[in-house]
């Protein structure tokens, strides 16, 4: 979400920004206010914008988290703990 909200032009509203996106308004203003970082509860909950580069991964992975909110996390060898126990 943070890098499709990122990715709007300046120019264009909001409301059409919404329409190509296939968004309703109180969700853009939601998830702008949760990734700005004005939202109190943002702080209370440890949320962060994790970027993805998908290329990176190889093979089949050693592991998958899957989250009550149907995020996936795939964990492929080697295992880096200490990034692991960051994400997590």
């Amino acid at each position: 979400m943070a890098e499709l909200l990122s990715n709007k032009p300046e120019d264009q509203s909001v409301k059409q920004f919404c329409l190509d996106n296939n968004l309703t308004e109180a969700r853009y203003y939601y998830w702008r206010r949760r990734l700005s970082g004005t939202d109190n509860e943002q702080n209370s909950t440890g949320f962060i914008a994790v970027k993805v580069n998908r290329s990176l991964s190889f093979g089949n992975p050693v592991a998958t988290l899957e989250f009550p909110t149907g995020v996936r996390l795939a964990i492929y060898d080697p295992i880096i703990l200490p990034n692991l126990k960051a994400l997590l």
